[in-house]
């Protein structure tokens, strides 16, 4: 069973690992190895996003990205803050202005997220499992065929977003 942040159970959610306490996503999401999920196919596909979790108290092996007031009733949106320079910054569910700035939403700092990588075998991409076979073309040809698009998307919106700040 999995559980937002505020201890509601989150329907429609699937554990990330067969740990005991482990993130969760959506169904139609890809879970990442750093606790948080891929949007594939929604309002906001190719968009991170923090989940649910196993744990119903919100431990250690949850993901602790937008778990704090209103974020933490639901799943939350993990938006691009700023991009450049050393590292990359989010915002959780929104960016607003304040002062003639960008600001993430209700006075939240901006934040950074580790890397991750897509996990096999789980929600979305649960009937997708890894072999230890060595070398196949064919499986070098899908993760190509689906990792390029995607990268292609995300770059694409990190490039607009970067846009229509410049514009502000």
């Amino acid at each position: 069973t999995c559980f937002f942040p505020s201890g509601k159970k989150a329907l429609g959610h699937t554990p990330c690992s067969d740990d005991e306490y482990t993130a969760c996503c959506d169904n139609n999401h890809v879970c990442m190895t750093n606790g948080l999920c891929v949007n594939v196919g929604s309002d906001q596909p190719y968009g991170f996003s923090r989940a649910a979790c196993t744990d119903k108290s919100w431990g250690s092996s949850c993901p602790q990205e937008c778990v704090e007031k209103e974020d933490g009733k639901a799943g939350c949106a993990i938006l691009t803050f700023e991009a450049g320079g050393n590292a990359t910054t989010y915002c959780c569910n929104a960016i607003t202005s304040k002062n003639g700035s960008a600001a993430c939403a209700n006075d939240e700092d901006p934040f950074t997220i580790t890397s991750g990588t897509a996990i096999s075998g789980r929600a979305y991409l649960s009937n997708l499992v890894a072999k230890d076979s060595g070398n196949n073309n064919r499986e070098v040809a899908i993760g190509a065929g689906v990792g390029v698009p995607l990268g292609v998307l995300f770059l694409t919106a990190l490039g607009w977003a970067l846009y229509e700040r410049k514009k502000r």
